[in-house]
């Protein structure tokens, strides 16, 4: 059984990203990876203007780069280790309006406020598609964010629908887990554990059966042993 010390540095070590997380959670929406598909949505009828989503006096561009330190993905990396941070990484695109949307939230104070806790990363899919596609393990959606801690642990936030097309019963569940669990360790070798959110918060179970609470480690015999 853990000690309780270590019990407390785990729940510290979480608390930043929790929090951070829940703020990011209210906003994200994602869009169908279509730039075509995506901005004919946002047109308007009859060939009119298209619909602005984000408010009417906003920037051109945002994700407020005056008061938040964005960085590249491999720079990033190596702040995250010298300063033994945890990462927010947010993959998207120039063309996604829900893009735009998010963008926005980097301009709310408690977000500012929460972000100076983290390494933060920015990756436009389309530009650097290697990357984007190693953190596509539950869908290739955007925008999407990851939480990555310098101890080799991934934090996977799942939203509510993406946890509707999980099968339901324990071995199901398990396998399902296990699948994005070794993916993601196959492609970036530098995680060592998968620590699962869901909507922002850490919580006790995936649907009343598969343990939350643990971070997973990668375990290939898994899937091999599986149904």
């Amino acid at each position: 059984m853990p000690s309780s010390s270590k019990i407390s540095a785990k729940i510290r070590a979480l608390r930043p990203i929790a929090a951070l997380s829940a703020l990011l959670v209210a906003a994200a929406a994602g869009c169908a990876k279509d730039p075509a598909k995506d901005r004919a949505a946002t047109a308007g009828k009859d060939g009119g203007a298209a619909v602005q989503l984000w408010p009417a006096n906003a920037p051109s561009k945002t994700w407020n780069a005056t008061q938040i330190d964005w960085l590249g993905f491999d720079e990033g990396v190596r702040r995250a280790t010298q300063e033994n941070k945890p990462i927010l990484l947010v993959v998207y695109t120039t063309w996604c309006p829900h893009c735009r949307n998010y963008s926005h939230v980097f301009d709310d104070p408690r977000v500012v406020d929460r972000a100076r806790d983290f390494v933060m990363v920015k990756v436009d899919s389309d530009a650097e598609p290697h990357v984007a596609g190693r953190y596509a393990r539950d869908g290739g959606y955007i925008p999407r964010t990851y939480f990555l801690a310098p101890d080799g642990t991934a934090y996977v936030d799942l939203a509510n629908d993406v946890l509707s097309e999980f099968p339901p019963g324990i071995e199901t569940e398990t396998l399902a887990i296990y699948s994005l669990v070794d993916s993601i360790a196959m492609n970036i070798p530098s995680v060592k554990r998968v620590k699962f959110l869901i909507q922002g918060q850490e919580v006790e179970t995936l649907d009343g059966h598969a343990d939350l609470t643990v971070a997973f480690a990668p375990d290939p015999t898994r899937i091999k042993s599986g149904p």
